[in-house]
């Protein structure tokens, strides 16, 4: 082979496999899991995961060195107990096609918890009964933000009866939220953080509360400010991310 295209072709390889490496080390997409979460106070919120994103644990950890929270149970991909601690008590789910469902007995009061979901996995209904109170919350989404909550209760006080409703409505920025990453199915994010289990960041909930950021260079954010009736407030929330 002449010297100079053999010299030629060694380059172009070089070249090739530059490139291939180039590009595996960018295929390698690193992700980022919130890991704690930390109030003015100093207490903070700390998430454990499995293999798959997946929470399995949840800590919330008081100023005064106490703590409590709940760990989480899987199924292959279907989220079937959670366990709170110290108390050790739990709550075991039911899934129906779109309708989950947790009922417990304490003495003798049945205490029945009803998850309705939509085509997208998200909490579309939440329904609970008890001998004495019983609510329903409807949400609704945009782009896999809750952007409206309605709350509809009745609860039973001797021979009294009481109702309450209210409504929540949000706006979001187009960042992701904290939540971004994390696989554990919508239902129960949403069931146990809210808006924290959505796609975005809330900015503003209607008529009451904004909300201001500070992120990082990919999007997440690190800081939250808390401004209420438009008087900033000392209010600030930080995160912290794990990235794998």
């Amino acid at each position: 082979m002449n010297r100079q295209i053999f010299k030629y072709l060694t380059v172009v390889a070089i070249a090739v496999a530059a490139t291939f490496t180039s590009c595996q080390k960018d295929d390698k997409v690193k992700v980022k899991l919130l890991e704690t979460m930390t109030y003015p106070d100093g207490g903070y919120y700390k998430y454990e995961y499995d293999s798959q994103n997946r929470i399995t644990k949840w800590s919330r950890y008081y100023t005064n060195g106490e703590f409590s929270g709940f760990t989480v149970t899987y199924s292959d991909d279907e989220l079937t107990k959670m366990t709170f601690f110290p108390s050790n008590h739990s709550y075991e789910f039911a899934k129906d096609g779109n309708k989950i469902t947790n009922e417990e007995t304490i003495g003798s009061t049945v205490y029945t918890r009803t998850f309705y979901l939509n085509s997208d996995g998200l909490l579309e209904k939440e329904t609970y009964d008890e001998e004495v109170y019983s609510y329903v919350r409807n949400y609704l989404y945009d782009n896999e933000n809750i952007v409206k909550w309605i709350w509809e209760s009745t609860w039973i006080d001797g021979e009294d009866i009481g109702e309450e409703n209210s409504i929540r409505e949000y706006k979001y920025d187009n960042n992701k939220s904290p939540m971004y990453n994390c696989k554990t199915p919508k239902w129960f994010l949403i069931w146990n953080f809210s808006i924290m289990g959505s796609q975005n960041n809330v900015i503003e909930e209607k008529t009451i509360t904004t909300y201001e950021y500070e992120y990082d260079s990919e999007g997440f954010p690190t800081k939250r400010t808390q401004i209420n009736n438009g008087v900033l407030t000392e209010y600030v929330t930080e995160y912290r991310y794990m990235e794998l």
